[in-house]
């Protein structure tokens, strides 16, 4: 089910933009009123905020984004909502009805300029382009227990020497990587061709995922808590573990690190070429991070270890890059520790070729499933988010996405996509950053020191990559 949006925009929508042009303030449609009751995966993934940014090289001019901006947020009205939690649900909304002056459910975007600073990696970190003076502090960590009150996202531009970054608190309840990327394209496209609406994409447009909802198979598996704990762990990696302090636990880092890993994307690209089957870049780097999990000390070989990633639905399910919603399946592929040790990297990339071909919709239809039984079941989704343990990690490759088609006007380009580090929560973002102009792939893991030599060792022999 897609859910509509009226055409709010009859009358030019007003927003203001404070003297010290620090803040800029957008109001919801006026005479609207918007309730929505969240679905189970929603409200589940509202108790994390994605932080995260893309850094450009070139011009913006500010009315014109802010102008676009506008639109967008129009565009997308469910974005000016507030969540409210009550006896029957998880709900967003707002409302102006009867209230022009309303201003609880604004939407607002920091504006700073640091026009000394230059568009590099070593300048430019995610606490630099991040929203400060406007962001609820239950927001900062990521992990929210109270979402009572709290807004959908928000933004901030930074307007940099030689480029600008747009930084961003944006909830996961609706949205998934994909997700933002494709808002942030819609708003580059408004920005670039202004009045002329025949050369702008596609709206984006809110699917509610209980059409994939199977409901007879969600009552029948729902009957023992037990069952959906495990199939939560072994099929999407949600361990259960209620005794975790504030509901988050990382795994132990006193005898840990933390390595930045590069991609040396030709030595991989000639690896592939010698794989005699069709490989992806996505492919070989999970091989390479199995390779140096596996250097872990502490672990047997006869250990099992679950290397699960995220995969976008959206072309499996018949829906367009325009559809704003969660639509991620965990695959996972599973190995004991003597496999991957003995295993070539070349064959491990094999093996992760065929779990993915292994995902389908009946997977995906059984994860949203599981979510509706944990919903029924009054479960605290911060029981089963951010564990790490030492046989298991996640991977999430936000680098698969066209980033080269958000431009604001023709000479600006995309040079850096950066997030918040959350290796010690056993989770892999794969982001990007440009040297020499030539874009490279990185990845932050955390390993035991112990692990250090042998890592070494590999970066060396294999020349995938380098940290």
């Amino acid at each position: 089910m897609t859910i509509g949006t009226e055409e709010h925009l009859k009358e030019e929508v007003e927003f203001h933009l404070n003297t010290q042009q620090t803040v800029a303030t957008f109001f919801p449609p006026k005479e609207a009123c918007y309730n929505r009751k969240l679905n189970a995966l929603e409200g589940f993934m509202t108790n994390l905020y994605t932080r995260g940014g893309v850094c450009f090289k070139g011009e913006i001019n500010l009315n014109r984004f802010l102008e676009a901006m506008n639109r967008a947020l129009h565009s997308c009205d469910f974005l000016f909502g507030r969540f409210h939690k009550s006896e029957e649900g998880i709900f967003v909304k707002y409302s102006t009805i009867d209230n022009n002056n309303n201003t609880s459910f604004k939407n607002q975007l920091e504006i700073e300029k640091r026009e000394e600073v230059s568009v590099n990696s070593s300048t430019i970190t995610l606490e630099s382009i991040l929203p400060l003076n406007i962001v609820d502090d239950r927001m900062r960590f990521g992990f929210v227990s109270d979402i009572e009150g709290l807004p959908v996202c928000v933004f901030k531009l930074t307007i940099l020497k030689d480029g600008f970054a747009i930084g961003h608190y944006i909830n996961h309840s609706f949205f998934d990587q994909g997700g933002i990327y494709y808002f942030l394209k819609y708003l580059s496209h408004l920005y670039t061709h202004e009045s002329n609406s025949t050369s702008i994409i596609k709206k984006p447009k809110l699917v509610d995922l209980v059409d994939f909802l199977e409901t007879e198979k969600c009552e029948k598996n729902s009957k023992d808590i037990e069952e959906v704990r495990k199939f939560g762990e072994e099929a999407m990696g949600f361990k259960y573990n209620p005794t975790k302090v504030s509901g988050l636990e990382s795994s132990s880092t006193c005898d840990k690190c933390l390595l930045k890993l590069k991609f040396n994307l030709v030595e991989i690209e000639k690896l592939k070429n010698q794989a005699g089957q069709f490989l992806s870049t996505n492919d070989i780097i999970h091989a390479i991070l199995l390779k140096i999990y596996a250097f872990n000390s502490s672990v047997f070989p006869s250990d099992n270890f679950c290397l699960r990633f995220a995969c976008n639905m959206r072309k499996r399910c018949g829906l367009g890059e325009e559809s704003i919603a969660n639509f991620v399946n965990l695959g996972s592929l599973t190995l004991t520790i003597e496999e991957i040790r003995s295993k070539t990297i070349i064959e491990l990339a094999i093996d992760n070729r065929e779990c993915l071909s292994e995902i389908n919709v009946e997977g995906f239809k059984q994860q949203i499933n599981w979510f509706e039984n944990v919903l029924k079941r009054n479960e605290n989704p911060l029981n089963y988010l951010a564990n790490a343990y030492a046989l298991t990690c996640q991977v999430t490759n936000w680098t698969t996405f066209d980033y080269d088609s958000i431009r604001f006007d023709n000479n600006t380009i995309p040079v850096i996509l950066i997030s918040v580090c959350l290796a010690p929560y056993g989770v892999n973002v794969l982001l990007y950053e440009t040297q020499d102009d030539k874009r490279v792939i990185t990845n932050e893991v955390s390993v035991p020191n112990s692990s250090l030599n042998s890592i070494k060792e590999l970066a060396q022999t294999t020349n995938l990559f380098s940290y």
